[in-house]
């Protein structure tokens, strides 16, 4: 399962024809929004989290508890910094969908 928030923040330009293919590889895809969607995947209920815009202080925490637990947490350009403006929590398993985000 994928949760994505705010959509809408997602570069058109750059994620143009592209995206509906690479969605198409969840089962579901779902935003509950910000920190519940990043908790899921730390429980093991989601694979991905993926927030395109959000300041420092809303990856603060999520990030610490996804890595915890055994996840990830990077930015669309492979870094994994709660300055970037965008983040992803996702299982290990998935680290080649990053490759989305960067391409």
């Amino acid at each position: 399962m994928l949760c994505i928030n705010q959509f809408s923040k997602l570069d058109p330009a750059r994620f143009s024809g592209r995206i509906l293919e690479w969605l198409s590889r969840f089962w579901a895809v779902r935003g509950l929004g910000g920190t519940p969607d990043a908790m899921m995947v730390a429980s093991g209920q989601a694979e991905m989290w993926v927030e395109p815009s959000a300041s420092p202080w809303d990856f603060a925490v999520p990030k610490i508890v996804v890595e915890e637990a055994g996840g990830l947490f990077r930015n669309f350009d492979g870094g994994s910094s709660i300055y970037a403006g965008n983040g992803i929590a996702l299982t290990p398993g998935l680290i080649g969908e990053l490759a989305f985000f960067r391409g």
